[in-house]
């Protein structure tokens, strides 16, 4: 009688232990939900800056170029003027 009493004990404690892990186990697969959503978010915008910066990057090299054509210009006119003078 003790022994199977001990047993009930046993088997209770192995329910509420079963029962624990079960709770952790959902909110583990929870938050892993939870991670890969916010990790797709990450890269979806890491991309998005990504194409940015190069967008960026291209304007910046164009303005460089522009400012050279500026500059070449400005010398041309220049020495003209003092050619003219």
């Amino acid at each position: 009688d003790s022994q199977l009493k001990l047993l009930n004990e046993q088997l209770e404690d192995e329910k509420g232990i079963n029962s624990d892990l079960a709770v952790k186990k959902s909110r583990a697969l929870g938050d892993c939900v939870y991670l890969k959503n916010e990790i797709s978010d990450l890269e979806r915008t890491i991309a998005k800056v990504a194409k940015e910066k190069h967008v960026m990057e291209i304007r910046i090299q164009n303005l460089k170029e522009e400012m050279v054509n500026y500059e070449a210009t400005v010398q041309r006119i220049t020495s003209e003027k003092k050619n003219l003078q």
